[in-house]
C-alpha cells in the first residue's frame, strides 16, 4: 500500500477532532479521573470517536491503538496499526492552557511511518510521511519543517508539570543556556521546528505509545533524532503502552549522543 495516499484524509480527520477541541474549550461539563491518576474528559472521548469512526472508514483491517479505547490486541495480529492520542495535554486543556494538541501516527510491523500533529490554538499543522520529508501548515501556509542547526546545547525543552529530582539531575549535567518549560507532547514537535535543540524527559515521568509515535516520524523527518534516556528505540511491539526510560528528542545526531553521554555520568 502507498500510505502517503492516507495523509490527506487523516490530515481532514484530525483538523476535524482538532475543531471540536476548540468548540469546546474551556467549557468543560465532565471531567474524571482515570486508574492511572490522569484525567479525561467528554472532549477526549468525543475527539477519540471521531478519529477513530474516520479511521476505520479510510482503512479497514488496520488496527488502531487509542488513549481513549480499551485495547483489543489487534495491533499484534495487523501490519498496520494508527496510534491515536485525541486530546493531548487534557491537564492543560482543563487549565485553560494552549499546548493541547492532536496526535496521530501509523504503524507498519510497529515502526512509525506516518504522523500528524495538530495544535488547534495556533492553527498549526505538522506531518510526515517517512522518508517523504516533514511539514507544517500555520493557517494555510505550508512550509518545511527543519530542526535547529546549533551544534550546543542552547535550549532544552522540559515539562512544565513533571518535575522531579530525576530531571533536576539530568539538567544539571546538561547545563543547557536555556531551560523552556512547556505541556504536553508537542514539544518533540518544537525540536522539529528548530525552536530547541533537546526535548528531555526523565524515567521518572511516564509516556505512553501514542505521545510518541506521531512526533517521532516528524522529528526524525525533519532531522532529528529520538529514543530513550538510555540510547534504545522504542519499541512499538510491547504489550504495555507505558515507557518509563524517558525521551531524548534532539535536533542532530552530533547532540543527541552529547546528551547520552553526559547523563550516563
Amino acid at each position: 500500500m502507498e500510505i502517503g495516499s492516507l495523509l490527506g484524509k487523516v490530515v481532514d480527520l484530525v483538523s476535524d477532532a482538532g475543531k471540536i477541541l476548540i468548540d469546546n474549550y474551556p467549557n468543560l461539563l465532565r471531567i474524571e479521573t482515570k486508574a492511572d491518576g490522569t484525567f479525561v474528559t467528554q472532549v477526549d472521548r468525543e475527539s477519540s470517536r471521531s478519529i477513530s469512526a474516520g479511521l476505520r472508514l479510510i482503512s479497514p483491517g488496520f488496527a488502531i491503538l487509542d488513549e481513549e479505547t480499551k485495547e483489543d490486541g489487534s495491533r499484534f495480529d495487523s501490519g498496520f496499526c494508527w496510534v491515536v492520542d485525541p486530546l493531548d495535554d487534557t491537564k492543560g486543556y482543563i487549565n485553560g492552557g494552549k499546548n493541547f494538541g492532536v496526535m496521530v501516527g501509523l504503524l507498519h510491523e510497529f515502526v512509525p511511518v506516518m504522523g500528524i500533529c495538530y495544535k488547534p490554538s495556533s492553527n498549526e499543522l505538522s506531518y510526515a510521511v517517512k522518508e517523504k520529508g516533514a511539514y507544517i501548515n500555520i493557517n494555510g501556509v505550508t512550509s518545511r519543517l527543519r530542526v535547529s542547526g546549533s551544534s550546543s546545547l542552547d535550549r532544552v525543552l522540559v515539562s512544565d508539570s513533571r518535575k522531579s529530582p530525576d530531571l533536576d539531575r539530568m539538567l544539571n549535567l546538561l547545563n543547557p543556556v536555556e531551560i523552556i518549560h512547556m505541556g504536553g507532547s508537542l514539544k518533540t514537535i518544537e525540536v522539529a521546528k528548530g525552536n530547541s535543540e533537546v526535548f528531555l524527559c526523565p524515567p521518572s515521568s511516564t509516556m505512553h505509545l501514542w505521545d510518541l509515535c506521531a512526533p517521532q516520524v516528524i522529528l526524525e523527518e525533519a532531522g532529528g533524532r529520538m529514543t530513550d534516556v538510555y540510547g534504545k528505540e522504542f519499541d512499538y511491539s510491547q504489550r504495555e503502552t507505558a515507557n518509563r526510560n524517558g525521551i531524548i528528542a534532539a535536533n542532530n545526531d552530533n547532540i543527541y549522543k552529547t546528551v547520552l553521554n553526559l547523563l550516563r555520568n
